[in-house]
């Protein structure tokens, strides 16, 4: 929890600068909502609408997924406090996959990464999702 201070005629890009830059947080990627809202504010908006009220920061990732099936790449942007699973649903759900019929990799590597994994971890990186069915699941997991 940081606390910042609300001057009028600073835009809210402009107040969260310096404490997104000290996080390490580039601002670009950062969504700011209200406590308790579900709707992001605009950056541009002046802070003093924020005068004695909490604020949530989230940071966004960007994916980059090749689907092997199809031979397409695409960007999938998503909170950070997602993890792969949460960031992959809508692909899966898109092509028919089921993810014990999927194993994702990151490019360049063979190993399977668990699905558990907070996509925080993941930020830039090109992922592959391999689509494999039954016995082949479990072979491939495992080698």
């Amino acid at each position: 929890a940081s606390l910042a201070p609300t001057r009028p005629g600073l835009s809210l890009r402009d107040m969260l600068a310096g404490l997104c830059e000290k996080r390490g947080f580039p601002l670009k990627d950062v969504i700011i909502y209200l406590r308790g809202k579900d709707r992001p504010l605009s950056m541009e908006q002046d802070c003093s609408v924020l005068r004695d009220q909490q604020v949530t920061l989230e940071l966004r990732v960007m994916l980059r997924l090749e689907v092997v099936s199809t031979g397409k790449t695409m960007g999938i942007m998503v909170k950070s406090s997602k993890t792969l699973q949460d960031a992959l649903s809508v692909v899966l759900h898109k092509h028919q996959l089921k993810p014990q019929d999927t194993v994702v990799t990151m490019a360049g590597s063979s190993e399977p990464l668990d699905m558990c994994t907070s996509v925080y971890k993941l930020a830039n990186k090109k992922l592959i999702l391999h689509s494999v069915k039954g016995e082949q699941a479990v072979h491939h997991h495992l080698t």
